[in-house]
């Protein structure tokens, strides 16, 4: 059973309903009207046909225009009621030329005329001609109406279509329906426990047909011809004679994808009737995308091409296949990986698929853990969707559930967990407190990073530095994540981002495979206080502040609540940013990366760009919480306390004028008038 076999039951075609849903039928109590005059907005001839209708329609103006300016010795006219009457048809009939009424106007208009000129010219053989002008007329009328009648019939119902998937296809494209339990049409197990698991890697043919075409051909001919004067006699005799020979060879070659696999799953759970199997049915990442991509264009084939609803679908939907998530290769590595953990710590699975036969499931979702991520397989959600969009059913996703945080396995390296980041700083610009407080929820044993002067990691007064610097590569990817993260809380980069800066110029293929090596080594090889601190969340990886203490954290965290109050420093807090400005030092931001990029990297990567823009916050930050030290030693007239402080700023920052200013008084302050001459006679010409 393929795969366009286990999927007929939720893409098979359904009746449409877009008729019934978006109301484009027409009201039962208008039918006159709507056969009589249809679409009164949209005058004017656009079609050949109706340019032509349209000629007939200046008959009777012309006729009438010739009457009114007729010479006075002319013999008189219609009645004015007629020239009016033929005024007012033809100027109707050039705005709708083929239009029921207004033929019917004009038919019996020429009526009246030939009446009236019968009477006139006692001749009632006039009468037959409008007679049969009229009914000729009518059935061309007929026939341009239906069909003019048809295309605004389909240019509606186009519009109206458009109208009702602009909404639903934009939501669809801005944020792609995860497959998770309570979505119709699926079935939700939990409780199962990891077992076989079988993989089929992507096959790509390749083949060229070489061959050779021999052909021989032979003429054979005769002639004889007599010719006396004007007359020739002649015969003619020709054969031919040919072979032709064709010879082809095939050759081919058959390669795997190695990162595009689909695999088999059985999983088993304890039931009343003992154990309980339940296979997993999970296509590559390649086939997910590509069939999700030909549900899109057989749905834009089946609309007009151009028109307002393919527009909107070819809008809204164009690359996105390309953007689904699928994780079946890293779902297939941790299944083995589980089957492989002692029975006792393994976690318990729950799948939401749709059933392909009793014991058969094609896998949508994968969660491990009672609270973990939902991983996603196949997009039942969205071709769920895209199935009632079609139809003309608006798609009514599930809710997600609640996220939560789950228990952490020691030493797992992708925790499922969403928890907020870290905050720059109290929202009610209140000071920070205790120097020593962490942002560690759930963590037995946090881990404490100092990165400003030196690098060093530490777990309950144990260094743990060399357990990561012993491993490069798994290095630079753990310091480029942090400082991303220190630069933008929200941020997580994509899987294929954060492998293109880690490894560079080579394929983009080789690059995920290398870099899902990697996690799972990290994963396994590192204490956990490192490993959990890298979270990933299905195609994106982020480094989690919360599951550490970060000495810039602090720091910036200082740095905003100073920048966002008057208020003075209590004895308390003073006390917490002296030690503060202690552990920091002057140093830069990770001052041994230049040497970290260029054993891993040669340098060839743009992560030293995210490093210089965290060392000028850090500097920045620095600068503001040595300056408010100093002018808090000031207002308590401890102006030899203040100087060692405003000198640290003065050194990195000579051209900082408040600082200078405020270092020149704690010298006089102390009599160090000489000091104080020096320091203003240097900050004069920079004024």
């Amino acid at each position: 059973m393929n795969i366009d076999q286990i999927l007929a039951t939720p893409t098979a075609p359904k009746p449409s309903m877009l008729q019934a849903t978006m109301g484009a039928s027409r009201s039962p109590r208008q039918p006159a009207m709507s056969w009589l005059f249809r679409d009164p907005a949209s005058p004017f001839p656009r079609t050949p046909a109706e340019f032509v209708v349209a000629a007939i329609y200046l008959l009777p103006i012309l006729a009438a225009a010739q009457l009114v300016i007729s010479t006075p010795d002319a013999p008189p006219g219609p009645p004015t009621l007629l020239l009016v009457a033929g005024f007012l048809v033809g100027f109707l009939g050039l705005l709708y030329p083929t239009r029921r009424l207004v033929a019917a106007a004009l038919c019996l208009y020429w009526l009246a005329v030939m009446v009236y000129f019968a009477q006139r010219f006692q001749d009632a053989f006039l009468v037959v001609f409008p007679i049969v002008f009229s009914g000729g007329f009518l059935l061309l009328i007929e026939r341009a109406e239906r069909r003019r009648q048809g295309e605004a019939n389909i240019a509606l119902s186009d519009a109206s279509r458009a109208a009702f998937l602009s909404a639903p296809l934009r939501a669809i494209s801005e944020q792609i329906p995860s497959t998770v339990p309570g979505l119709s049409g699926t079935r939700t197990i939990s409780g199962l426990q990891a077992g076989e698991v079988t993989r089929h890697f992507d096959s790509q043919l390749e083949a060229s047909v070489n061959g050779m075409l021999l052909e021989r051909m032979t003429y054979r001919g005769m002639g004889v011809g007599v010719g006396i004067g004007r007359f020739s006699l002649g015969v003619n005799r020709g054969t031919g004679e040919g072979t032709a020979t064709v010879n082809l060879g095939v050759q081919g070659t058959i390669r795997e994808d190695m990162t595009n696999e689909s695999f088999t799953a059985v999983l088993e759970r304890i039931g009343p009737d003992g154990h309980e199997v339940v296979r997993l049915i999970v296509p590559s990442a390649g086939s997910v995308r590509e069939y999700v991509r030909n549900m899109i264009w057989d749905w834009q084939r089946s609309l007009q091409v151009n028109s307002r609803s393919e527009l909107a679908v070819r809008t809204q939907l164009d690359g996105l296949a390309d953007r689904l998530v699928c994780d079946a290769s890293y779902v297939a590595d941790r299944l083995g990986a589980i089957a492989r953990m002692d029975p006792s710590k393994r976690p318990s699975i729950a799948v939401v698929g749709t059933t392909v036969n009793e014991h058969s499931m094609l896998a949508g979702g994968i969660q491990f853990g009672p609270n973990g991520h939902w991983y996603q397989l196949f997009p039942i959600a969205l071709i769920n969707a895209i199935a009632d969009l079609m139809n003309g059913r608006i798609p009514t996703p599930p809710t997600p559930p609640t996220p939560t945080v789950p228990e952490v396995p020691a030493g797992d390296l992708t925790v499922e967990r969403i928890t907020p980041t870290a905050a720059s700083a109290p929202s009610d610009g209140q000071l920070p407190i205790g120097a020593e407080v962490s942002s560690v929820g759930d963590s037995a044993q946090p881990l404490s990073v100092a990165t400003i002067g030196h690098f060093s990691l530490t777990v309950d007064d144990d260094d743990v530095t060399g357990d990561l610097q012993q491993k490069p590569v798994a290095s630079f990817l753990w310091l480029y994540t942090l400082a991303r993260a220190l630069r933008n809380p929200k941020d997580a980069p994509s899987r294929q981002a954060l492998a293109d800066e880690v490894f560079p110029n080579i394929d983009p293929k080789q690059q995920r495979t290398r870099l899902r090596q990697r996690l799972s080594d990290m994963q396994s090889s590192l204490p956990p206080g490192i490993s959990r601190c890298l979270v990933s969340d299905g195609e994106r990886v982020r480094f989690d502040l919360n599951a550490c203490t970060v000495d810039v954290v602090r720091l910036r965290e200082w740095a905003t609540a100073i920048a966002g109050t008057k208020a003075a420093l209590d004895q308390e807090q003073l006390g917490n940013l002296e030690r503060l400005a202690e552990s920091i030092g002057d140093g830069p931001f990770l001052p041994e990366w230049e040497a970290l990029e260029a054993k891993v990297t040669a340098g060839q990567s743009s992560a030293s760009g995210v490093v210089e823009n965290v060392r000028g916050d850090v500097d920045r930050w620095r600068v503001i919480v040595l300056i408010a030290l100093g002018e808090a030693h000031l207002a308590r007239n401890h102006p030899a306390v203040a100087i060692p402080y405003l000198e640290r700023v003065n050194q990195s920052h000579p051209d900082h004028e408040p600082a200078a200013k405020a270092l020149i008084a704690a010298y006089l302050e102390t009599g160090q008038t000489e000091r104080a001459k020096k320091l203003q006679q240097e900050l004069a010409p920079k004024r």
